[in-house]
């Protein structure tokens, strides 16, 4: 699956509001934020900076990345639940729609 620069960050987003869980599913999750983070090498090619919470970067690109069954099964979750509870933001949408599918949203 190809993310872009917005949407690895908005994964780690999603993934932040992961505050307990089983030790698996845990450690599942550390491993995820590790590998869509961003190499320097990534920081900079896009010249990716923060200000204040805020990201801007100059140049966008995408990344492929596998994702095991039961990896997608935690980000979907996630999304999901965020959904139900109605607490997506704007910038989880693609992410959503690349996760979830767009005809299971509401």
């Amino acid at each position: 699956m190809k993310l872009n620069i917005l949407e690895r960050i908005m994964l780690q987003d999603v993934l932040a509001t992961i505050g307990t869980g089983n030790y698996i599913n845990l450690k599942l999750v550390q491993n995820l934020r590790m590998k869509v983070g961003f190499t320097s090498q990534e920081l900079k090619k896009a010249n990716l900076r923060e200000n204040a919470g805020s990201f801007t970067w100059d140049k966008d690109f995408e990344t492929t990345f596998q994702f095991d069954d039961k990896t997608k099964e935690i980000i979907v979750k996630q999304l999901t639940d965020l959904n139900s509870k109605e607490q997506l933001k704007p910038g989880h949408l693609s992410l959503y729609e690349k996760f979830v599918g767009v005809e299971n949203g509401e």
